[in-house]
């Protein structure tokens, strides 16, 4: 297996982004529950609902969160929206692409959870 499909097969655990209960606010807030932290979806490495939290990803051109980022996005909200770029939230790091949440699968990290914009 090459390095590059090594990768792709990483991307293959998905759910939709309307299965994560998703809200836009008129600010251009993106809400959704976390797809490793909610008990029951195949993303999740919980295993009751304690962990259970929600995502909160700033839409350009809407105000940016506390590092100053934005995430830019494509598509109707919320059966094909894409952000870019991926959002990497410490517990999950994933792409939300086609209306798809897809985890990247990385080990999760211990601490606070601090939302980050990988480029």
């Amino acid at each position: 297996m090459t390095t590059n499909t090594a990768k792709a097969a990483k991307l293959s655990v998905m759910v939709p982004l309307a299965a994560l209960d998703p809200k836009l606010t008129a600010e251009g807030i993106l809400t959704f529950d976390c797809p490793a932290c909610t008990p029951g979806l195949p993303t999740s490495k919980a295993k009751d609902s304690s962990d259970q939290h929600r995502l909160r990803v700033p839409l350009t051109p809407a105000k940016k969160n506390q590092r100053g980022y934005a995430w830019d996005h494509t598509g109707e909200f919320p059966h094909t929206l894409t952000l870019t770029p991926s959002v990497d939230a410490g517990c999950w790091h994933g792409f939300i692409t086609g209306g798809q949440a897809m985890s990247v699968n990385e080990q999760p990290q211990t601490g606070p959870v601090t939302l980050r914009r990988n480029v």
